[in-house]
């Protein structure tokens, strides 16, 4: 999943080599965090978060019946993979 986000959002921001994923997974919900660069933040934030909505939906199909959260963050809090 950490691949699938990575590739999906890479493809979209200015600035993919600041692009970082981590990812919490537990029995109900996956949270995947994203941190990315200051300069791209807008992209997922226009349109009333368009992509970042769009980003889930496909997120919440590849987790199956588990609740995918998805947030950006200025750096990473969960402990996971990086």
């Amino acid at each position: 999943m950490q691949a699938l986000l990575t590739h999906l959002v890479g493809s979209i921001v200015q600035h993919p080599d600041d692009l970082s994923v981590r990812i919490n997974e537990g029995d109900a919900s996956v949270m995947f965090e994203m941190v990315v660069n200051s300069e791209d933040r807008d992209i997922f934030e226009q349109d009333g978060y368009r992509t970042m909505r769009s980003l889930k939906n496909i997120l919440s199909a590849a987790v199956g019946k588990r609740k995918a959260t998805l947030e950006i963050v200025e750096e990473h809090t969960l402990e996971g993979e990086e």
